[in-house]
């Protein structure tokens, strides 16, 4: 039994031993590809928030282009009221904070007709710097009363009909921006809207408190090993941007495709890991899960294997105590040819009946000269001999390995005794078989008994039978004895 059980616990140990080692190792794999697959989540989440972004900025400069139009038909000082409502619908779009008509000196005023000057303002001198001669085009907007808060400026050179020069401004409060970029995102290092030279245009918060300020150069105390000109050229040519940061952590870069800037995120391994960390645990529960069903698979197959054997060795059982014939020559066996005879005896009334006992002398010896195949061959030969020879009434059995009875029924005339003992005879001094046709190696001994006179029931006349043997086998084998 212990022989058994091992046989089955090595190769079960073996498997979970492979499926461990498997684990392990695909552990990695599987880290790496949800890690490969979060990375490109979130630069895809981020590429949807900056379209959404960029959608409502294209919508604020078309705006200012369509009135730029509008406005180099018009004259600043006596068409202030049309001017006045251009701007309130520049105002309208839902990131507007401030729509502001100026001239070239910063003297203006706003959407709603109140006069504004951006004379001295920083952000105003960019302005006049960069758009003096015309043009289009993005300005932050950092300190300055006007704004109160950081901005980001769209603006547009005017001339007006008169040949006035001047400027349309439409304001944006970048924290609004940063909400739309980064609300409910991840846990972050860092992250910023950015131009393509690195100035910060919209800051992450993080723990109540924007990361960056802006204006600032993104760049700068960043990992060394970054490689801001590929990110750049990435930005440039509107591609994501996707790479690990030696032992640091990961770099995401998302392109406008309005704007020349993008949406950067620096993300530590630690913060990575806090998110893979759930979908690791779900990996090892399902490892756990498939372990669990391997072990309730084998101890299924095991109870079905144990259940299948006792069910088989039950029946077996059944078989062997009820079953009235021989599983080698289809005879009775001893318990079938007792019981027949027996039931015979019961039901016979006044009938008679005859019984022989046949044993093959020397049949252990011929077992072992000749192998168990021949022996077999020998008794089965012998079973069908026997079974031609006599009546279907009759009640034939083999008892043992070598011994054989044959109950004939209605037998009391001393003429048909002598009849069935001498047809009887001839049959043991001929008999040959397949395995004994050139020889006389078989030699078959009889003895008989009379049902009632030798005995009233199966055991009795079979002990007298097996006395009138030995005494044939004494007086000589020609002779069958009673």
């Amino acid at each position: 039994m212990k022989k058994t059980y091992l046989k089955w616990l090595l190769p079960i140990m073996f498997l979970f031993l492979a499926i461990g080692i498997t684990c392990f190792i695909y552990s990695g794999v599987v880290r790496k590809n949800i890690t490969d697959t979060e990375l490109k989540y979130t630069a895809s989440l981020l590429e949807d928030r900056l379209n959404e972004t960029d959608i409502i900025v294209k919508t604020i400069i078309d705006y200012n282009n369509l009135t730029e139009v509008a406005l180099q038909k018009l004259n600043y000082k006596d068409n202030k009221e049309i001017i006045v409502s251009l701007l309130e619908a520049c105002a309208k779009n839902e990131m507007v904070v401030s729509s502001i008509i100026c001239k070239s000196d910063g003297s203006g005023y706003n959407e709603k007709g109140s006069t504004v000057s951006l004379r001295g303002e920083p952000f105003f001198d960019e302005i006049k710097q960069t758009y003096d001669k015309g043009g289009k085009g993005l300005v932050l907007i950092t300190d300055s009363d006007l704004a109160g808060a950081v901005k980001l400026a769209v603006v547009n050179s005017v001339v007006f009909n008169n040949d006035q020069k001047g400027y349309l401004i439409s304001t944006v409060f970048v924290k609004d921006i940063a909400a739309r970029l980064f609300d409910s995102m991840l846990d972050f290092d860092d992250a910023a809207l950015i131009s393509l030279s690195g100035k910060i245009v919209a800051s992450y918060e993080k723990n109540g408190s924007f990361v960056n300020k802006p204006g600032d150069d993104f760049w700068m105390d960043k990992p060394v090993n970054i490689s801001v000109e590929a990110i750049k050229l990435n930005i440039s040519q509107k591609t994501k941007y996707i790479s690990e940061i030696g032992k640091y952590g990961y770099i995401i870069a998302v392109p406008s495709k309005v704007t020349n800037g993008a949406v950067v995120i620096i993300m530590a391994h630690d913060q990575l890991s806090k998110l893979l960390g759930f979908k690791m645990r779900v990996f090892w529960l399902f490892v756990l899960i498939i372990c669990l069903v391997i072990v309730l698979c084998i101890a299924i197959f095991a109870l079905l294997r144990y259940l299948q054997n006792y069910l088989r060795k039950k029946k077996l059982e059944k078989l062997r105590g009820n079953s009235k014939r021989d599983e080698l020559t289809g005879l009775y066996n001893a318990d079938g040819s007792f019981a027949e005879i027996d039931k015979y005896i019961v039901n016979s009334q006044d009938r008679r009946g005859l019984l022989f006992c046949l044993y093959i002398e020397d049949f252990s010896r011929l077992r072992a000269e000749r192998g168990k195949e021949a022996a077999d061959k020998i008794i089965r030969q012998f079973s069908d001999e026997l079974s031609k020879r006599y009546r279907s009434s009759d009640i034939i059995g083999r008892i043992s390995d070598a011994e054989f009875v044959i109950f004939m029924k209605d037998i009391s005339d001393p003429k048909d005794i002598r009849k069935q003992v001498d047809e009887l005879h001839m049959f043991l001094y001929d008999l040959k078989t397949d395995e004994t046709r050139d020889e006389k190696i078989v030699n078959p001994l009889a003895g008989g008994a009379m049902y009632p006179n030798d005995g009233t029931d199966a055991e009795k006349l079979l002990h007298a039978a097996r006395i009138a043997l030995e005494k044939s086998k004494h007086d000589g084998h020609r002779l069958i004895s009673f």
